[in-house]
């Protein structure tokens, strides 16, 4: 399994004050043939969820990663102990577009006392993998008070 951290700026992630104001956050990497998310398990971290804060929605916007005659990759996109909490079974980089998050555990997912990072697993992985930019926008908000 390879691990690829997108980039350096998910530290720290911008937090919100008010559980009416939702934060937009992007953060995107250029992913590189025959050495990042070839196998089924590959991970990738595509951006930070703060600590006390709820997930609102995740769009996915990602490249062709697959130039197979039949492209076959798969991911998912959630946190750790849930990998698909956001986005199941897109198959948005075989010939490039957008995945929107699908899964009803996303608005459901609790907040955390601590940071979380934001994980797209591949789950198939490509025929013949190529070159590419996976982005990565997390709406969030603060847990409303209960």
């Amino acid at each position: 399994m390879t691990e690829t951290v997108i980039d350096s700026t998910l530290q720290p992630a911008p937090t919100s004050t008010s559980a009416a104001q939702v934060l937009a956050v992007r953060h995107s990497r250029a992913m590189t043939t025959s050495t990042e998310l070839t196998a089924a398990s590959d991970t990738v971290i595509v951006g930070k969820l703060p600590k006390g804060h709820v997930v609102v929605d995740c769009i996915v916007d990602v490249d062709d990663l697959d130039s197979g005659g039949s492209p076959a990759v798969v991911f998912d996109v959630g946190v750790e102990d849930d990998t698909d909490a956001f986005i199941a079974a897109s198959t948005a980089a075989q010939a490039g577009g957008i995945a929107r998050m699908n899964n009803k555990a996303g608005p459901r997912l609790a907040a955390s006392d601590s940071d979380r990072e934001v994980i797209l697993t591949i789950t198939t992985p490509p025929a013949t993998d190529q070159s590419g930019t996976i982005g990565c926008t997390l709406f969030y908000k603060a847990k409303p008070k209960e």
